[in-house]
Formats: C-alpha cells, structure tokens, sequence
C-alpha cells in the first residue's frame, strides 16, 4: 500500500486500526493494482478479509483540545 497526498490537509494514518482518514486534503492510496481516492471527513480501512473501500465518516467524532 502507497499513499500519496495530493492535497495540504489533516491526515490520520492508524498502523493499529488499519486505517487513513482525511479529515481535510485529498489523498490517493494504491492498493494492490487499484488507486482510491480519499477526499474530506473519507475513511479507508485495511482489512485482508475484505476489500478496500473508501467511506464516510464524521469529523467530529475525532475531535479533541488539539483539533479545535
């Protein structure tokens, strides 16, 4: 897996969770032979059962005295 920002934003890159969530920017994650776009408050997780997909998710539950 690669992962190439395109975009300054606020990235999240979770080697626990399996996970990069854009919170704002825009990202591209090559996974095997596919390129998935990540954009604004978009989610990837990694899974070897199942595929890759890009999905929702909201920003506000991340939040802490940081990112406000």
């Amino acid at each position: 897996m690669t992962t190439r920002i395109l975009k300054n934003g606020l990235y999240s890159f979770d080697a626990n969770q399996n996970t990069i969530r854009v919170f704002k920017g825009k990202a591209e994650v090559l996974v095997s032979d596919r390129k998935i776009a990540l954009g604004k408050e978009r989610e990837l997780v990694l899974s070897t059962d199942a595929k890759a997909k890009a999905r929702d998710f909201d920003a506000r539950n991340y939040e802490d005295d940081f990112f406000r």
